[in-house]
């Protein structure tokens, strides 16, 4: 079988949906009544998720082989499809979580508020005192740092998925 990453990855999402269909029909085959069978037999369907199954780990098996052993380099840094993949993945994340970092429109505002103390003699007295908040990440850098990190994840992803559609499947 000679495919490309990118074409086994595409038989991979097949197969993992055809397996999802054989077990779901083995398990809706299980328990039925004499005058009801079901539409598929609990061994036939059981016996066409162990082949795609079996399909299945071979070719995912050949993929991380191949992922593995695929080098290129990328930004002057040399990696293998493996590493790629786990960056891509923190770029995500790292995207994910600046989104979600509560911000403020600028680095500092000032507010006022009301303070009470005690004051011999007079009581306790009401002041308004400046209150100061501070943000370490102002919503335009916030948003600076995401679109650097989508750039650097949109580059990443255009290098793999040039490399997918061009480097054959190893036999692992």
């Amino acid at each position: 079988m000679d495919l490309t990453i990118s074409q086994a990855l595409r038989k991979i999402a097949k197969l993992k949906g055809a397996l999802k269909e054989h077990l779901e029909r083995a398990e809706a085959s299980i328990n039925f009544t004499e005058a009801e069978p079901p539409a598929f037999e609990f061994a036939d369907s059981m016996g066409n998720a162990d082949k795609v199954r079996a399909e299945l780990i071979t070719l995912e098996s050949s993929l991380r082989h191949t992922n593995a052993l695929t080098t290129f380099s990328h930004g002057g840094v040399t990696m293998t499809l493996s590493e790629a993949t786990c960056r891509l993945q923190e770029h995500k994340s790292r995207i994910a979580w600046l989104q979600r970092l509560p911000s403020m429109p600028q680095e500092s505002t000032s507010r006022d508020h009301i303070e009470y103390r005690y004051i011999e003699g007079r009581g306790q007295v009401a002041g308004n005192v400046p209150k100061i908040t501070r943000c370490a990440l102002p919503q335009a850098k916030r948003a600076a740092l995401v679109a650097t990190e989508q750039e650097q994840f949109d580059s990443l992803n255009d290098a793999v998925e040039n490399l997918n559609h061009r480097t054959s499947l190893l036999q692992g």
